[in-house]
């Protein structure tokens, strides 16, 4: 078994999932592998010549806009403004 294919049955038990989990998670990979570029792109945490990573960015796309239509139900959070202050600290410097 290829170790970027093996999803830990655990998120089984996340509840709720960000949209982002989710869709890696539909794209067949586990969310602790990849991470998000400011712009939104998914990539590896390491090195991987596997195509899936696209497939993340368009699942993706593909909950973002249906939530935003309104086909799919969603909570939509925003972060702390303290965390958010952090947050554009790091952009800021």
């Amino acid at each position: 078994m290829d170790d970027i294919h093996y999803i830990n049955p655990l998120w089984r038990l996340a509840d709720p999932l960000t949209v982002k989990q989710a869709a890696v998670l539909i794209a067949g990979l586990d969310p602790n592998k990849i991470s998000f570029r400011a712009d939104g792109s998914a990539y590896f945490h390491e090195e991987h010549d596997d195509k899936r990573v696209a497939w993340v960015d368009t699942a993706l796309a593909a909950l973002t806009n249906a939530i935003n239509g309104g086909n799919l139900k969603a909570k939509v959070t925003t972060p702390p403004l303290k965390s958010f202050k952090k947050y554009l600290t790091g952009f800021l410097m």
